[in-house]
């Protein structure tokens, strides 16, 4: 099992977590066989929050670049879809609840996603916006 560190907003927007993530990834895939004598015949991917946004995120970017997808995917609670101007069931909903209130997902979302950047239509943004065409490919998944 591996535990993956990446740098954090706001201090490090958008594509930075990604880009760390993918880059732990390609390291595990191309070298964990040299360094640990493992050769993974399962590599399954585990995140929650911002970290199943992640996960969904990798798992869209290895089949956007044809590199071994993740045998499968677990998301608790994952932020797909990062887009706090526009209505969705998931934002009414934050509207009153006191754990993470809609002002403290607005900051969050604003520390991460740069201003120059469109989270309606990057799927490696907000994932749930991915197309068909990288969606049919993804590995079986369970999202709690």
């Amino acid at each position: 099992m591996f535990c993956i560190d990446y740098r954090l907003a706001p201090d490090h927007k958008y594509p930075a977590a990604i880009d760390d993530c993918w880059n732990a990834y390609n390291w595990i895939i191309n070298y964990v066989h040299i360094f640990f004598n493992i050769n993974p015949k399962k590599i399954v991917l585990v995140g929650d929050s911002a970290g199943g946004n992640l996960v969904a995120a990798l798992t869209l970017r290895c089949i956007k670049h044809r590199i071994r997808i993740p045998t499968g995917v677990m998301m608790a609670y994952p932020a797909l879809y990062c887009k706090i101007e526009k209505f969705s069931p998931s934002l009414l909903h934050s509207l009153d609840d006191v754990i993470l209130p809609h002002t403290i997902l607005k900051i969050c979302v604003n520390s991460y996603v740069p201003a120059e950047m469109d989270a309606e239509t990057d799927p490696f943004i907000s994932p749930i916006k991915a197309s068909n065409e990288l969606l049919m490919h993804f590995p079986p998944t369970r999202i709690v």
